[in-house]
């Protein structure tokens, strides 16, 4: 008799590292496909714990490489869950080469029960027929994917906050994008209890995004993703119902809109402490403001929106946008902008 999906949670359940079970990182190596070629760093070890990011100019050797097509699943210290704006990161190693990102795409996928795997939605806005051997891909061409932003947080070398994209580096996800997935609906994924996540590579020229495209990245046909940490951002003990929000979206029209809010109200929000990056440049409030100069007020905060469409403006960015409140609350969103 085959064990039910239950049973088969609970047994897996019991596999966890209890002494790991505090960290907000991956800790422990569920699985592994090595797929063929790629970076030739074959050690998942490495891919729990903390970044280890190398900065804007060159990728970290303190990662996994998964192999072309390969995946690697790890299992979480805490839940994931879906608070306010992102509630995950994956850091991968790309890093600068001019003006733009040496890029390595990969899926992000989720699991609660160890069984079923959701993959967040994805998109490549580049050109149809690759990079034609470029060495690099624009700031925002991949969405909803990871290997695309450089690493700076280092818990080795430096205090960054591995838990704050704006600063860190890397992608943020946010499970609320899964509401609407078919094993969401159908019971088979709580997104209050996210413990697993699959990341997968993207075959260039072979694997498509969410939209049907077939993706081009950087890695060429001998290269693969080489993933460096997975962080939870938000879990039971970060989320509240007094935390602030941050939300990063294009509206119908395709403005760029932030909505920054607090339950408390949104003097509530330490404005000194509100942070912002420009592919991983610091940027003021004063200049976001001027990203998005028309401001309204909305229940508990307000709305930020550009005067133009950022779609079709040739624009070209990763933002990230995260608050912090009085007491500590914090929350964090992040876009990929590809006009």
């Amino acid at each position: 008799m085959q064990p039910t999906r239950t049973l088969l949670a609970l047994w897996i359940g019991l596999l966890a590292v209890p002494a790991a079970a505090q960290s907000r990182f991956a800790v422990q190596v569920v699985a592994q496909t090595s797929g063929t070629g790629g970076g030739g760093i074959a050690n998942p070890l490495n891919a729990l714990g903390a970044p280890q990011g190398s900065g804007l100019q060159q990728g970290s050797l303190h990662v996994h490489s998964l192999g072309i097509g390969g995946s690697l699943t790890l299992e979480l210290g805490v839940d994931a869950i879906d608070g306010p704006g992102a509630d995950l990161a994956v850091y991968e190693n790309g890093f600068l080469y001019g003006a733009e990102v040496f890029s390595e795409a990969f899926f992000v996928e989720v699991s609660s029960n160890g069984i079923d795997y959701a993959r967040f939605p994805s998109r490549y806005y580049g050109p149809s027929t690759g990079f034609a051997g470029a060495l690099a891909a624009p700031w925002g061409t991949f969405s909803g994917m990871g290997g695309c932003v450089p690493v700076l947080a280092n818990a080795t070398t430096n205090s960054i906050s591995p838990f704050n994209p704006v600063v860190a580096g890397g992608e943020a996800f946010d499970l609320a994008d899964l509401n609407g997935h078919p094993l969401h609906t159908q019971g088979l994924l709580d997104l209050q209890a996210v413990r697993r996540v699959r990341l997968v590579d993207a075959v260039e020229g072979v694997s498509v995004d969410a939209y049907g495209q077939l993706v081009w990245d950087n890695s060429g046909a001998f290269s693969s993703a080489d993933v460096d940490a997975v962080a939870v951002i938000q879990t039971h003990s970060t989320v509240s119902s007094t935390q602030p929000s941050v939300e990063l979206y294009l509206d119908p029209l395709g403005h760029l809109v932030l909505e920054l809010t607090d339950p408390d109200g949104f003097a509530d929000i330490v404005q000194s402490q509100c942070k912002a990056s420009y592919n991983l440049v610091p940027i003021t409030l004063t200049r976001l403001r001027g990203l998005m100069p028309s401001v309204s007020s909305i229940p508990n905060g307000l709305r930020m929106r550009s005067l133009t469409p950022v779609q079709g403006s040739g624009r070209r960015a990763m933002l990230s946008v995260s608050a912090v409140d009085t007491t500590g609350g914090f929350s964090v969103d992040q876009i990929a902008l590809q006009g």
